[in-house]
């Protein structure tokens, strides 16, 4: 019974390829489902690839903006504080440390002295996502060092608040008293 239908369609076939205007229509529809396979990934780029960018390629104004936007909203949350303004500056950008394989050591000779020389090479680890991304196993990400902290907030006129806000700063960005200053902000 398979086998019958099977024979009857092959033989229908050759018949189909024969008229133009059909096997234009196969050609046009296979060339717009090429183009529309090869387009797909810039029309509609897939989560993956936006989160892995912003993990690899977050700089230091972005760091310092979600700290301050993160603290900011623990101040406002503080006791008579109020509203609240934020700035926080940093000496230097983020730094990553990446994995590397065990060390090399070359042992080379200078022909003049006869002198031993050595020289320690690493590479670093690679990760090809399934994307096809290469990126660098990141094993250490060292956060700049804040040089001070700047809080704006109505209730700073009040000693206990003032003495709160600072508190929270000091504990939550791991910044000293003397590198700490809340001023009343204008209303």
């Amino acid at each position: 019974m398979f086998s019958d239908k099977l024979k009857a369609f092959t033989s229908y076939l050759p018949g189909l390829f024969e008229n133009k205007k059909f096997l234009s229509i196969i050609v046009v529809t296979g060339c717009i489902g090429i183009i529309l396979i090869g387009i797909s990934d810039w029309i509609f780029p897939s989560k993956n690839q936006k989160t892995s960018t912003y993990q690899n390629e977050i700089n230091l104004s972005e760091y310092i903006e979600i700290l301050e936007n993160k603290t900011q909203k623990m101040v406002l949350s503080i006791n008579g504080a109020g509203k609240s303004k934020i700035m926080i500056t940093a000496e230097n950008s983020l730094e990553k440390e990446f994995a590397t394989d065990n060390d090399i050591s070359n042992d080379y000779k200078i022909s003049d002295d006869d002198k031993q020389q050595s020289a320690d090479q690493k590479n670093e680890i690679v990760i090809i996502e399934s994307s096809g991304n290469k990126n660098a196993l990141v094993t250490k990400v060292i956060e700049p060092q804040i040089r001070g902290v700047l809080v704006l907030c109505e209730g700073a006129d009040i000693p206990k608040v003032k003495e709160n806000v600072t508190e929270a700063v000091k504990t939550v960005l791991g910044v000293p008293y003397n590198k700490i200053c809340v001023i009343k902000l204008k209303t």
